[in-house]
């Protein structure tokens, strides 16, 4: 079975960086990459992924109003582990705090830190 992963934000470079990581430590087959939550959550119901990594600070969508949607609802992807990727920790931590499977990863990216979340949720 392929492992999928889902990167959102909405700036295009934090993108490139987090898909860059998840692939020089060969942690799933494919990537698929949105800019922010409406799309996110359009592509959650098509396609079941192995983790979410997921931006707090978008427009149309924040990273918590994807995370309460996504939870709530009847997505494929209602129990998938999600790592917040932001530099807004403090709006971030509730929803790190308050649903299962939800953890947070500091902007700048941190290598070793980022890393170890991915190795623990691909179990490598």
């Amino acid at each position: 079975m392929s492992e999928s992963v889902l990167v959102v934000d909405d700036e295009r470079i934090m993108v490139e960086i987090v898909t860059e990581f998840i692939t020089s430590i060969s942690a799933a087959d494919k990537i698929d990459q949105c800019s922010n939550g409406k799309d996110a959550l359009k592509m959650c119901l098509t396609q079941k992924y192995k983790l979410i990594l997921l931006d707090y600070m978008m427009a149309s969508m924040n990273g918590g109003e994807f995370v309460i949607s996504l939870r709530r609802g009847s997505s494929i992807n209602k129990e998938t582990p999600i790592i917040f990727v932001t530099a807004n920790e403090e709006q971030a931590k509730p929803y790190t705090e308050n649903f299962s499977n939800v953890i947070m990863i500091n902007k700048p990216i941190h290598l070793k830190k980022f890393t170890d979340a991915l190795n623990f949720f691909f179990k490598k």
